[in-house]
């Protein structure tokens, strides 16, 4: 009786060593399965603020774009008033003016700050209007840039070192242009 009992056990304790080394392999069947997805998530999550961050990065230049081409129809604006006072000075003084004296030329001398305040308003229309366009650019490498890598990682082979510098240069050089200031072009000029 006490040997029958022993290989009770011994039945029970295959049994249950079978069934356990069953559970621990679909146990970890499924740990690799939800790994694999919890990568997959990780990537989709990566992706998705690598998008996010472009979008902002294109929303904040786009942003930036309008409101300087709002500002920059208050010169065209100034200008066009000023266009018409100058038309005004000048209908002025032809009228009012038959010989070429002193009060002719202190009429005259009016026209001096419309002149100056003529060509303001075209230089400030002109640096807005760069300004735009640099921000539009911007807004456009800002969206296209994370694409533009990775079509550029798969072109390359990392494997070679000089490859590897060129698209670590080109990556440099991406980023740089977009980060830097706007500014920098449009008012650092050799024309001041």
């Amino acid at each position: 009786k006490f040997f029958e009992e022993i290989d009770a056990f011994r039945k029970k304790i295959t049994l249950t060593t079978a069934d356990s080394q069953e559970t621990v392999k679909k146990n970890n069947e499924e740990a690799v399965k939800l790994m694999e997805k919890l990568s997959g998530l990780e990537n989709l999550i990566k992706d998705q603020i690598e998008r996010a961050t472009g979008f902002s990065l294109f929303q904040s230049f786009q942003k930036r774009q309008e409101s300087i081409a709002g500002s920059k129809m208050f010169w065209v604006y100034a200008l066009g008033f000023l266009v018409a006072v100058s038309l005004g000075l000048t209908y002025y003084v032809i009228h009012t003016t038959t010989t070429f004296d002193n009060v002719f030329y202190m009429k005259l001398s009016f026209s001096l700050p419309l002149i100056f305040a003529i060509t303001f308003c075209v230089v400030q229309y002109s640096r807005e209007r760069r300004l735009e366009e640099e921000y539009a650019f911007r807004a456009n490498i800002s969206i296209s840039l994370n694409p533009y890598q990775e079509l550029v990682s798969k072109l390359i082979d990392k494997a070679v070192p000089g490859e590897r510098e060129k698209f670590t240069g080109f990556l440099i050089e991406s980023v740089n242009k977009v980060f830097t200031s706007p500014t920098d072009k449009v008012f650092d000029s050799p024309h001041k």
